[in-house]
């Protein structure tokens, strides 16, 4: 039994590097490091409908964006409304400073309401387009795209940027109220706990089709840029999904970080859905996830040096 223990521990141990970062001593910025900032930020619709009971959440928002001073940043669940209070858009290019992006569309509806997938870049954005769409229509009868990709000119090299959202378990209050059960040790029946399953293998799949769509995509567009996967995974570090995608690449956090780097900032504590995955030519500085508690995802913010 000892030996079988062992062996599990042994196969285990990539999944364990993956959950737990381990660089204790900060990159000392050199004297010609030319840093450039890219931010992933799920950021639930800037509290459109103010889940977070606070008044001043979305100025809290940009304030917290302001000071970061990312010179790139990759949105999921982006809302907007022109000429309005709302026109979150407007507001990114004159307040931040970020007059390039690129918005692809997955909802309008009346007086131009606007939701999301969005990057915006201080760069020219030269190259665009959207692609994995969901499979399954909407309620309002369209096919919202999951990942867009935006190449970016920057001063000495252009780079290549997919920012992606992949698929939601979609859990209901019934089901939060479930977990939130679970997590104070009560007995819950599995007729209470089936629909909970049901929408996680749901999504399961739906991701892991969505990732192979995704893979598909770097394996038969021309990928003469360094490239860098940003976004909204909905899962894990020990997911087919992420370790999918991160074979080829540098995780930021776990290149240059310590500990499990929590960016979900709902219900269930400690988990790590939020990633940028770096080409392996690029030098990755530094990854920080701000403490910005109104979404229910984490600001990730990356730091690389564009001179080496």
């Amino acid at each position: 039994m000892g030996y079988f223990t062992l062996l599990i521990l042994l196969f285990s141990i990539p999944q364990i590097n993956n959950l737990w970062a381990r660089k204790l001593a900060k990159k000392q910025p050199s004297a010609a490091q030319q840093p450039f900032k890219i931010l992933t930020y799920n950021v639930r619709n800037f509290d459109l409908y103010n889940w977070s009971n606070n008044n001043d959440s979305r100025t809290e928002i940009f304030n917290t964006l302001k000071s970061a001073n990312p010179d790139v940043i990759c949105f999921q669940e982006f809302y907007s409304q022109p000429n309005s209070d709302w026109d979150n858009i407007a507001r990114l290019k004159s307040k931040l400073g970020l007059p390039y992006y690129y918005f692809t569309r997955e909802l309008v509806l009346k007086e131009g309401r606007q939701w999301g997938i969005a990057t915006f870049s201080k760069y020219p954005i030269i190259a665009y387009d959207e692609f994995i769409q969901n499979e399954e229509i909407s309620k309002h009868g369209n096919y919202p795209s999951k990942a867009i990709y935006t190449d970016i000119a920057l001063p000495n090299d252009t780079i290549r940027l997919i920012n992606t959202h992949l698929a939601s378990i979609y859990l209901n209050q019934d089901d939060y109220t479930t977990i939130e059960k679970l997590s104070e040790q009560e007995k819950i029946s599995y007729e209470r706990s089936k629909p909970i399953i049901s929408k996680l293998l749901k999504a399961y799949r739906k991701r892991g089709r969505q990732v192979q769509q995704l893979n598909e995509f770097l394996t038969t567009q021309d990928q003469s840029y360094p490239l860098i996967i940003a976004g909204d995974f909905n899962d894990l570090p020990t997911s087919y999904a992420y370790n999918s995608l991160s074979k080829h690449f540098n995780d930021a956090f776990l290149k240059t970080s310590w500990g499990a780097g929590a960016t979900y900032n709902g219900l269930i504590p400690a988990l790590r859905i939020d990633f940028m995955l770096v080409d392996k030519q690029l030098d990755i500085t530094a990854a920080e996830i701000i403490n910005l508690n109104i979404s229910d995802h984490l600001p990730l913010l990356v730091t690389l040096d564009l001179n080496k």
